[in-house]
């Protein structure tokens, strides 16, 4: 079990993609490998993401030997894997020859007398920076890695209550991860390192509490593509927090109808975008009916705005609402989101992402903003929203 790779997701993907790709620098890179002459022909796959776009490239190693070449804005993390299969399953993949690291521009190298899970890489800052938190991850590693051998021991003896014990102690060493990051961060604050380890932490949800964190990176590091992104989404919140003035939307109901928000002024207003692929889905749908029942009598409109796959047929949303029993106005917006982030303007104007959903707001009666950021699954939420409404 690979701590690092627990606490660093491969794709950085929680982006709204509100910054074009070529209005930031592109730098160019070389990535020179040679590992074993064992590799020879095969394949070796390299993968990234440039400012949030998903690159791929791929060649044949000659006598150990490879070389990539490309374009790179922000620093990347990025995965090198040689002979990779067609598909990853949980009995192949231990077996895997990979190994994960920092693109920066300039040259990098991958050397090592036998395949890239053992390869020693070195290029720029922020690799030499990932190699550094590596070593900082040591010691836990060490001793996950004794507590799995410990608790696999345990589990064929059937004593539960050592196995009980040796998991409560690898809860323990996991927090220090946490730790860790939480000090290279306040350590680095003109590393991207840094900054990757931060939002990876936040994920898609940056509540505008969090952006005096954020300042204490340099300016260097705030200027970057993924900076000037978060930026955004904070500005974003502000536009968004309680009174101002909730952004129009126009979409159409179950019956094709077209739905303004201004069209319901004069009525608290409270709006909930959704998707029904997310876990924990039937407790979502529990608590609006609860949070509907508590708003019922407050001059309110319910309005759930459904997001989904464009390739889903229109009968999905259908059963979606039966099964949710959503018995109010139900809006929709197919395709409005994507794997990239924010499509349509609904989506844009409040900055939805498959990321940020579900993501609710109680509009008051003049059309401002009552209350955002509202943590759906806490069930005397409805109470707390009634009593804003005078």
């Amino acid at each position: 079990m690979n701590i690092l790779k627990i606490n660093k997701r491969l794709t950085i993907t929680s982006s709204l993609l509100l910054f074009s790709v070529v209005s930031f620098s592109q730098n160019k890179f070389t990535i020179k490998g040679q590992l074993s002459p064992e590799i020879n022909g095969k394949k070796v796959l390299l993968s990234y993401k440039n400012n949030g776009v998903s690159v791929e490239d791929s060649t044949k190693a000659e006598m150990g030997k490879f070389t990539f070449k490309g374009l790179i804005g922000d620093p990347a993390y990025a995965r090198i894997s040689v002979d990779p299969p067609a598909i990853t399953t949980m009995q192949n993949v231990k077996s895997l020859d990979v190994r994960d690291f920092f693109i920066d521009a300039g040259e990098i190298l991958i050397t090592g007398s036998a395949g890239a899970k053992t390869a020693v890489i070195k290029g720029g800052k922020t690799q030499a920076d990932y190699q550094r938190r590596f070593e900082l991850y040591k010691p836990v590693q060490a001793r996950v890695d004794s507590l799995n051998t410990l608790i696999a021991g345990y589990k064929e003896k059937g004593d539960n209550k050592a196995m009980d014990a040796a998991r409560l102690e690898m809860n323990a060493e996991f927090a220090k991860t946490g730790k860790i990051d939480s000090n290279f961060i306040k350590d680095n604050p003109n590393s991207f390192l840094s900054l990757d380890i931060w939002r990876t932490k936040h994920r898609g949800t940056l509540r505008s509490n969090f952006e005096p964190e954020f300042k204490r990176f340099s300016p260097e590091v705030r200027n970057t593509f993924a900076g000037r992104e978060i930026q955004a989404k904070f500005d974003l919140a502000k536009k968004l927090a309680p009174g101002q003035p909730a952004p129009e939307f126009k979409l159409k109901d179950t019956a094709g109808k077209e739905i303004s928000l201004s069209s319901l002024r004069g009525k608290n207003v409270f709006v909930c975008f959704y998707t029904p692929d997310f876990m924990n889905y039937d407790a979502f749908t529990f608590n609006l009916g609860r949070i509907n029942r508590a708003l019922k009598d407050k001059n309110t409109v319910m309005i759930t705005v459904y997001y989904s796959y464009a390739d889903r047929p229109d009968s999905y949303w259908m059963e979606t609402i039966k099964r949710s029993n959503f018995n109010w106005i139900n809006l929709s917006d197919i395709g409005g989101v994507n794997n990239a982030g924010s499509v349509s303007p609904t989506a844009k104007a409040y900055g939805l992402t498959y990321y940020t959903l579900p993501n609710a707001l109680l509009i008051g009666e003049d059309g401002k903003i009552l209350a955002s950021q509202l943590k759906l699954n806490d069930t005397g939420l409805g109470q707390e929203l009634a009593q804003l409404i005078k």
